[in-house]
């Protein structure tokens, strides 16, 4: 058995035309139709890149007690 696949957009009457199938008159086949789904936008993987950075104070020493490391 061989398959054949085409990718059209439904018309607004709900109908598909698909014309010049490579079958003989009188042939059987078989239609299948699968919706296809929506495809989501991906997510950025990195969305801080190129995102303005603020430091608050920067050279001002971190106490011992903020140390996450020093808190075990």
């Amino acid at each position: 058995m061989q398959t054949y696949s085409n990718e059209h957009i439904m018309n607004q009457n709900g109908t598909i035309t698909i014309n010049n199938l490579p079958f003989n008159a009188g042939e059987k086949i078989s239609v299948v139709i699968v919706s296809k789904a929506k495809t989501h936008k991906a997510k950025k993987r990195y969305p801080f890149w190129n995102k303005p950075i603020k430091y608050i104070d920067p050279t001002e020493p971190v106490a011992l007690d903020d140390w996450e490391i020093y808190s075990t």
